[in-house]
């Protein structure tokens, strides 16, 4: 890993944008990750100048180095209905706007579900949406795919179907994913090389994925090993384990990029400074 460790955690933005970077400074993160509205709700509008400029202060002061959108959990670009894919546009669009004007790494997305219709079924919709969007957002903004657990339908818990998305948006450096350690476990990527099973660090490499990987989040897993579920637990306490969480952190594929928390934390309020010490740990152990 690189001597400047990126590590950080999904902070709220209770009170204004502004606000997140003090949030992470009191849990002892340099990187943090927020919404731009509530993830469970549609009412999305524009965020007002000064809030922006106010965060572009905040940031800086409180020792953030970086800063990652997540999209609303709502979005799904292989919907069927007009109406979703208006919603998740204008959604998107929001996140992509404050990205630009923040500079953040990225927006990170959960592009949606097919519903039971298959991959095959809307894999070109799903790419024409983000081509879509891409094509009326500011160039420095960065659309980020996430990998699932696959559960329900939901697309990329396969990484060759990231690598298919990206080899046909070729939007160069507007274009990566972001790479979920829980959904790994539980869409049966193995995160230590075991017989038989499917390393996901040899999948990265043959897939050729490693330069368009922009952020991983470092969860725990509530459910054991291909469970196709997705919940997140606090480091050491899940299936994933310590030993395995620490040669997942230490690959040299992931040395330099912002490793992000979203656990539960100990007291169920979200990431804590104890998360973060065992996520210090781990990187050094």
């Amino acid at each position: 890993m690189n001597d400047q460790l990126l590590l950080g955690a999904h902070v709220s933005t209770s009170g204004g944008i502004f606000t997140a970077p003090k949030r992470g400074k009191d849990i002892g993160a340099n990187v943090i990750q927020i919404f731009c509205a509530s993830p469970q709700i549609w009412s999305k509008t524009k965020l007002p100048q000064e809030k922006i400029d106010l965060f572009n202060v905040e940031r800086p002061k409180n020792g953030i180095l970086q800063t990652v959108i997540h999209s609303q959990y709502l979005i799904n670009l292989a919907s069927e209905k007009p109406e979703l894919l208006a919603k998740s546009n204008v959604s998107l669009s929001v996140d992509m706007e404050v990205c630009a004007k923040i500079g953040a790494v990225g927006v990170v997305v959960h592009v949606g579900s097919h519903m039971g219709k298959g991959w095959d079924a809307v894999k070109e919709q799903v790419v024409k949406e983000i081509a879509k969007l891409l094509s009326t957002t500011d160039d420095k903004s960065v659309f980020l795919i996430e990998n699932a657990a696959g559960q329900k339908g939901k697309i990329g818990s396969d990484l060759r179907e990231i690598r298919w998305m990206l080899d046909q948006l070729k939007a160069g450096k507007r274009v990566g994913w972001c790479l979920d350690s829980c959904h790994a476990f539980g869409a049966g990527y193995s995160l230590v090389p075991m017989d038989g099973e499917k390393y996901l660090f040899d999948e990265i490499a043959e897939l050729d994925l490693k330069d368009s990987l922009k952020v991983v989040h470092v969860n725990d897993s509530r459910d054991e090993y291909l469970s196709h579920r997705d919940r997140h637990a606090n480091l050491y306490d899940g299936m994933i384990g310590k030993e395995t969480m620490h040669a997942f952190l230490t690959h040299k594929t992931l040395s330099g990029l912002p490793l992000i928390l979203e656990i539960p934390g100990m007291e169920g309020t979200g990431p804590d400074k104890e998360n973060i010490e065992r996520l210090t740990a781990l990187c050094h152990a």
